[in-house]
């Protein structure tokens, strides 16, 4: 394996420190897992912060200038020989017949889609990726269920600061009636879109960007004809950033 990006150095030092899932891996580096997912998935518009790398680097064993670089050894200690070796009996590994790795937490269904947060992003597929893995806890703090909540990538910055471009945003989508004001996923002929909705007393709806550039992002009107263009996704949940 050719180890000439960093994609292939952190799944190179994964395996050889033993890690079976990318949320074992957050667990031990205190890194989010879709951090994680987005270095080996080499997707982002910029690399990882530097502190990002140390942590990993640290909870792999390697070498922080190997991992960011792909200089000198890749252990800290240890021979190049020595390098690739997998260590079955790190905390880490030691994980009970039929479990994931995940015990206490829930898998939110990543879908392969990206909302935009501009003018409409045409790449919704209703296809699954990794899935975002969040503690039984955040699922009780925001009264959802693991079943009825999507995670997609937002891109662009029409909602900034609130929701910026590569943040990831969760939304619930059993909960499709507006509520005037709150932020929905809607698929629109423009595609997929993250937007705050406004339904006025005659039916319109009025889709408002949170950027208050409305010379660039102005605020959009739909009759109660031309809604029926506009299917609502699901509402609004949590969001946090990407890298």
């Amino acid at each position: 394996m050719t180890l000439t990006t960093l994609t292939s150095r952190l799944d190179t030092a994964m395996q050889a420190a033993g890690f079976v899932s990318q949320s074992a891996l957050a667990r031990a580096s205190g890194v989010p897992q879709p951090t994680i997912n987005r270095i080996l998935k080499g997707v982002g518009s910029k690399g990882p912060e530097t502190e990002t790398l140390r942590k990993l680097a640290s909870a792999c064993n390697v070498s922080f200038e190997w991992l960011h670089e792909g200089l000198g050894n890749m252990q800290r200690g240890a021979s190049a020989a020595d390098a690739g070796q997998i260590n079955m009996n790190q905390p880490h590994m030691r994980i009970n017949a039929g479990s994931n790795g995940d015990a206490g937490a829930g898998a939110i269904r990543f879908m392969h889609a990206s909302g935009s947060c501009g003018g409409g992003f045409n790449n919704y597929e209703d296809l699954e990726k990794e899935p975002l893995i969040k503690e039984e806890r955040w699922f009780a703090r925001f009264n959802v269920k693991r079943n009825d909540v999507i995670a997609i990538y937002a891109y662009g910055d029409s909602m900034a600061e609130f929701i910026i471009d590569g943040d990831i945003v969760i939304f619930d989508i059993t909960k499709t009636d507006i509520t005037s004001g709150q932020i929905y996923a809607i698929d629109s002929p423009d595609g997929l879109r993250i937007k705050r909705v406004h339904r006025r007393a005659d039916g319109t709806l009025l889709l408002t960007s949170d950027n208050p550039n409305k010379n660039r992002y102005p605020d959009e009107m739909y009759t109660p004809d031309q809604s029926a263009q506009l299917a609502i996704k699901g509402k609004f949940v949590y969001r946090q950033g990407g890298y």
